[in-house]
């Protein structure tokens, strides 16, 4: 999900749009600000924990070398801050935000609160969130904003994931959400309606950060 524009819009969104936009444009508090017994700071640093392992084990063990190489880039643009992430507010799932900042394009990943119990109940569908929420964080990092091509692309990346979990655990069942990602995009990264979503992602340099 992507929410641009400033605080004036508030309301002409829904309910939960106008609690994420409120929530960007509110002063950011950071977890490390608050005391180690600060329930905010306990759950930050749970989910931020959670996402850490997530992306870890997506550039260094999952078996597809696209996707390791693209969890490697998203694994140095969150760690370096170019996209940070958030807990809250209460979104139904892994999301991306992007939002104007004065005149300054910013972006956010952004957690559920309840993510961790997620992950526990379906793992297979929380990474696939990351994937298809890290995609748009890489758009954001090539400065790539154009909302038409945001969403198919997420979906690319996402099917290409579940094309590996399907080859890896062929008994795997798919819910209704999945196999609509996998209708869409076949063969994942190599189906010819990938191919205008494609694109070869700038480098990543620490001096950046």
């Amino acid at each position: 999900m992507a929410f641009t524009g400033k605080i004036s819009n508030a309301d002409t969104l829904t309910p939960l749009g106008r609690e994420v936009l409120l929530a960007l444009f509110a002063p950011a508090t950071f977890a490390e600000e608050l005391k180690p017994e600060d329930p905010v700071r306990v759950l930050s640093d749970d989910l931020g924990a959670l996402f850490t392992e997530a992306v870890e084990f997506l550039k260094s063990t999952f078996p597809n070398p696209e996707l390791r190489k693209f969890g490697e880039l998203l694994w140095n643009i969150v760690g370096n801050r170019l996209v940070p992430v958030a807990i809250g507010p209460n979104v139904p799932s892994v999301s991306f935000a992007g939002y104007l900042q004065g005149s300054v394009m910013r972006g956010l990943i952004i957690l559920p609160p309840f993510w961790k119990k997620m992950v526990k109940e379906d793992p297979i569908m929380q990474l696939g969130a990351v994937i298809y929420s890290g995609s748009k964080a890489i758009d954001f990092y090539n400065n790539i904003l154009d909302a038409g091509t945001l969403d198919p692309r997420a979906q690319m990346f996402e099917a290409e994931y579940l094309r590996t979990v399907k080859r890896e655990e062929p008994s795997f069942q798919f819910n209704a959400y999945q196999k609509q990602v996998l209708a869409n995009f076949p063969k994942g990264l190599d189906d010819e309606k990938a191919a205008p979503y494609r694109y070869e992602s700038k480098p990543f340099f620490v001096a950046q950060a």
